[in-house]
């Protein structure tokens, strides 16, 4: 069974992500939701915890065994990042020689060398503490991820499924409460809250599924409990991060998020899921990894080429150490997405999918 509306919003969680990390900007302003759109990784962890725990809650140690669950999480994550870091190294290497011939204003070496490299390759980049970006840098998320996919495995392996649901609540506070600087890193932490609430969140759905899709309401009230929702995602997300009550405020995008994930699988009649059940929506669902996982080395050839080949000069405001300011920042924008688009769909029909089938 595929959850449709959920498809489409990993999509569009993925597009704002790009958003946030674009370099392009009409003034020295933007909006709050995607200036802090990082937390919607935070959705992509809920979600997954979500799926994850509707594709096995009921296999492990039956027909799914740790080999085979491993071999199922790895053929999904690595061949697409193992690829997208392998493009990696001729752009590194390009910047590495105009730097030693004055040509460019940092050294790439200082954070993309070969210790940081290796790190990459085996997927524990983003284990640990502190944490230093390097190479392709969203992929801290399947970093930590990858590692909450055992967390996952060996409690419902060991618990009963009501016990399971209690660890899971468990994890979720210690996660939620545990300093930054624990051993196994704050973006691991970040990660178990997100993947539990999620795995939660199926649990709930398992129980009570069968009697609230029998009772679904109309249309309308479907629909404002659906435009509710994501009125309230718009309104919460701004205050999650960057703001001095990010933490409280991001308990409640937690809520939210939960309740989007619980309301859109148990039902796809109101006005947004509608919506979301179109093509482009599903296309760009179907493509949210490769989105996810190619845009950064698209954004940071993108503002080469502005200030390199076109000569525009770059400016430093708030937390963007280099933005370019536009008049045609719309459409700078919109073109970026459409490459983006456009390289996720060579990655995901020649790398991520046919990969990911062989190796399962």
């Amino acid at each position: 069974m595929r959850f449709k509306s959920l498809d489409a919003f990993r999509g569009i969680a993925a597009v704002m992500v790009v958003l946030s990390h674009s370099t392009f900007y009409a003034s020295q302003s933007t909006l709050r939701i995607v200036e802090n759109a990082g937390v919607f990784v935070d959705f992509f962890f809920v979600l997954s915890g979500f799926i994850i725990a509707y594709m096995y809650q009921q296999e492990v140690g039956k027909q799914v065994t740790f080999p085979v669950f491993f071999r199922r999480r790895f053929a999904r994550l690595y061949p697409l990042h193992l690829f997208v870091l392998l493009v990696w190294v001729p752009y590194i290497g390009l910047k590495y020689f105009l730097y030693h011939k004055g040509m460019s204003g940092t050294d790439p070496a200082q954070a993309q060398n070969a210790y940081s490299f290796v790190k990459n390759l085996l997927m524990v980049h983003a284990m640990g503490h502190p944490y230093s970006p390097s190479w392709n840098s969203p992929s801290w998320s399947i970093s930590v991820e990858f590692f909450t996919y055992f967390v996952y495995y060996f409690v419902v392996r060991i618990f009963t499924a009501r016990l399971s649901i209690i660890v899971f609540g468990l994890l979720v506070i210690f996660a939620f409460f545990a300093p930054p600087e624990w051993f196994l890193g704050r973006l691991f932490l970040r990660c178990i809250v997100g993947f539990f609430l999620g795995a939660m969140v199926f649990c709930i759905y398992d129980k009570y599924r069968p009697r609230i899709a029998n009772g679904v309401g109309t249309w309308a009230a479907v629909s404002m409990l659906e435009v509710g929702l994501i009125t309230a995602a718009i309104f919460s997300i701004p205050l999650s991060m960057h703001h001095p009550d990010a933490q409280q405020y991001m308990v409640l995008t937690y809520l939210i998020f939960m309740l989007i994930v619980y309301v859109f699988s148990v039902q796809d009649i109101g006005v947004i899921s509608f919506v979301l059940k179109q093509k482009p929506f599903q296309l760009i669902g179907l493509l949210s990894y490769s989105i996810y996982m190619v845009h950064r080395l698209i954004v940071a050839v993108s503002g080469n080429v502005l200030q390199y080949g076109l000569g525009f000069e770059p400016v430093k405001f708030g937390r963007i150490a280099k933005a370019f300011i536009l008049d045609w920042a719309v459409l700078a924008n919109v073109a970026l997405l459409a490459g983006v688009i456009l390289v996720s769909l060579f990655t995901y029909h020649y790398i991520e999918k046919p990969w990911r089938d062989k190796l399962r």
